[in-house]
């Protein structure tokens, strides 16, 4: 028992020294208050060690202690344990669930569950928590490391421990990835003489079959107006959304990726044959729409004009890359924030709109009804009038985050 208590306290004075040098080496010198954070870690160490209802090992705690240090960053980074780096940050094979999640308050929640997948099959509605996926915690789980956790080979099953975000109950749900049922997008005239480009997963859209399929709806009616929805659409592949704006537009600059430190790089919309598009063009977003659509948004309204409308963003402008740890290990750590050619950045805060819509459920109403969609379609067909200028208006009740309640409808 002594030996156990010289061990602890040899690995608390250790951890301690460490934390104080990088402290004091980040503040400075004269930091000196940096030292407040010893006494602080060692005191949860401690009590922790000591009082918590089950033993608990140093690994456990010192791991938790990384996982939580680098989660708390931002939704892409994390801490990765040895043997887990290879391929995080791409999907695990061609399956899908058929259903978006975003990291929110260390909760994994969905925010997208596309009619007829496997995931709306089995029951699962946005607003649902998933809390375990094959035994596994989501805790602290970057989005590129769910988004690993839930693809894979097709037919192969994942068994989930669900929160129901209506009902706030547990319970289990088993979900068999299947072949995606589309190119990553969905097109339909919910109104007519307005083209609604819903995009669910901008990862997977190839741009000259997204062109080829706006040029065949056009062929088919002419329209007035053209609504980019991205919502519940979450990516981390910039060239990709320099693609898309490219079936959307004209080729020319599109995003620069900016370090700390070093040169920046540019990626530019390529050229594609042209798509005579309406000259209406509308963008609908809200906290769902993360990373490579986010980056589609502001593209799209800095450089075509087009007018955003929903709710603000989630904030996910920052690229991660996977960093090696000397004692096994990697971090994965977004190390390049996402600018558009203008300078636009949506890191942390996300894009504000040009039009908010403030659309809730009434009781009684239809479960499945799309009430922020209808009200951005009734806002387009009313010519679109400009925000009159007013106070801030109060924010929508919301999930840690910004991922709206699930009472709010949609898809």
């Amino acid at each position: 028992m002594m030996w156990m208590r010289s061990r602890s306290f040899l690995l608390v004075g250790g951890l301690a020294l460490i934390v104080t040098v990088s402290l004091v080496l980040a503040a400075g010198w004269p930091g000196r208050d940096a030292y407040r954070y010893l006494g602080v870690f060692q005191e949860v160490w401690n009590l922790t060690r000591e009082n918590y209802v089950e033993p608990v090992s140093e690994d456990t705690l010192l791991e938790g202690a990384y996982r939580g240090m680098v989660a708390s960053l931002d939704a892409a980074s994390a801490f990765v344990p040895p043997g887990e780096e290879a391929g995080i940050l791409e999907p695990a094979g061609p399956g899908r669930t058929g259903l978006e999640v975003l990291p929110s308050g260390n909760v994994a929640i969905v925010v997208r569950v596309d009619p007829g997948s496997p995931a709306a099959e089995a029951g699962l509605r946005r607003g649902d928590q998933i809390w375990r996926i094959d035994d596994r915690q989501t805790r602290q789980q970057s989005w590129p490391q769910l988004r690993r956790a839930l693809t894979g080979p097709v037919g192969r099953e994942l068994d989930l421990v669900v929160l129901d975000g209506r009902r706030y109950r547990l319970r289990e749900a088993t979900i068999r990835l299947a072949a995606p049922v589309d190119a990553g997008f969905r097109i339909d005239r919910p109104r007519e003489g307005v083209i609604h480009l819903r995009i669910t997963e901008p990862d997977r859209v190839e741009s000259r079959v997204l062109a080829d399929a706006l040029r065949a709806e056009l062929a088919r009616a002419s329209a007035d107006g053209l609504l980019v929805d991205l919502r519940g659409a979450v990516g981390l592949d910039i060239a990709r959304a320099a693609a898309i704006a490219a079936a959307l537009g004209p080729a020319g600059e599109g995003f620069r990726l900016v370090a700390r430190s070093g040169p920046e790089t540019r990626i530019a919309i390529p050229e594609l044959p042209s798509v005579q598009l309406p000259a209406g063009r509308f963008v609908l977003v809200d906290g769902t729409t993360a990373g490579t659509a986010e980056a589609l948004a502001a593209l799209l309204r800095e450089r075509d004009e087009a007018r955003l409308c929903g709710r603000s963003s989630f904030g996910l402008g920052s690229l991660p890359e996977l960093i090696p740890l000397s004692r096994g290990g990697s971090l994965l750590l977004t190390t390049r924030e996402i600018v558009t050619a203008g300078g636009t950045r949506w890191a942390g805060d996300g894009l504000e709109v040009d039009h908010r819509i403030d659309a809730r459920m009434t009781r009684g109403a239809e479960p499945d009804r799309d009430r922020l969609l209808e009200a951005a379609l009734e806002w387009i067909e009313a010519g679109a009038p400009a925000e009159p200028a007013k106070a801030t208006p109060a924010k929508a009740a919301s999930l840690p985050g910004g991922a709206p309640l699930p009472d709010e409808g949609g898809a």
